[in-house]
């Protein structure tokens, strides 16, 4: 495997940008991961900068503006929770692309949007590639093309340190192996799902790739992911691993904010952008 793993325990990561590629990490008591709201409201949890650039390249800065805090968040209440669009000419021309998950309502996702718009220009001002991730949805954009391509290399991890003790492994891969299955084979490459475990709780978990990806890359990159599962310390309770275009949430409480996958998700043309070099793609 390309992955370079690299384990950092009790390392508070989730507040941090990062040069790539892939992170594990553990949570310690402070991180918000501990916390059981984390999922459900719109948590920070990494960002990734690279491709620092030699000259100060206004332009492109600004077309990177233009995606995120105008098409964007404008778009983001039609949009059905994903994105991707190009904007500007030659070598200032900017790719971006956002998605959230499809269980958060369509005024939350402008919000993350919004917020994840602010991380970035924050923590990477001087880069060409960039994406971070929250809770809600993660925001990427880069200086080439890079819809429809996937990448295995980079990512993050994290899990907490609070053991699994009333599921097996065994059931715990059957019902990742299942929202996996499902996410791949619907039409928003999403899927929710949930399992009552022996002590009469429950676990839950969700899927989902970025939908610039035919099923059979959506598939790899969450297995890609899943297998991500087999670096972190003991059985979990609470853990989630995301590539850039894929992510898995588990955990032991319901963090979904909408019930269904599919059905949360308005049907709607196309959105247009501000300006004919803008390209969308459901």
């Amino acid at each position: 495997s390309p992955l370079v793993l690299q384990l950092l325990s009790l390392l508070p990561l989730l507040f941090l940008c990062l040069k790539p590629p892939l992170t594990v990490h553990a949570a310690d008591t402070a991180d918000p991961f501990q916390n059981v709201l984390f999922l459900k409201r719109n948590s920070f949890m990494e960002c990734h900068c690279y491709g620092n650039r030699t000259s100060n390249d206004v332009v492109f800065d600004e077309n990177v503006r233009n995606l995120i805090f105008h098409s964007f968040t404008a778009q983001s209440a039609t949009s059905a929770g994903f994105l991707n669009a190009s904007y500007g000419n030659g070598s200032s021309r900017a790719y971006a692309l956002f998605l959230c998950r499809a269980d958060v309502p369509p005024d939350l996702c402008g919000n993350c949007i919004a917020a994840a718009g602010k991380k970035v220009m924050e923590a990477c001002p001087r880069e060409r590639e960039a994406t971070v991730w929250f809770s809600h949805c993660l925001l990427r954009y880069n200086d080439t093309d890079f819809f429809g391509v996937l990448n295995l290399d980079n990512g993050v991890a994290s899990y907490n340190d609070d053991p699994e003790q009333e599921t097996s492994t065994a059931d715990v891969e059957a019902l990742v192996g299942s929202a996996v299955k499902k996410a791949k084979g619907s039409s928003n490459l999403f899927a929710f799902d949930q399992q009552q475990v022996e002590d009469g709780s429950y676990r839950y978990v969700s899927a989902q790739c970025t939908r610039d990806l035919n099923r059979s890359q959506c598939n790899a990159c969450l297995n890609n992911a899943l297998s991500w599962r087999e670096s972190m310390r003991n059985r979990t309770r609470r853990w989630w691993a995301t590539i850039y275009s894929c992510q898995i949430f588990y955990a032991d409480y319901d963090f979904s904010l909408t019930n269904g996958s599919e059905a949360v998700l308005p049907t709607s043309p196309p959105p247009t952008g501000p300006s004919p070099q803008l390209q969308a793609f459901q």
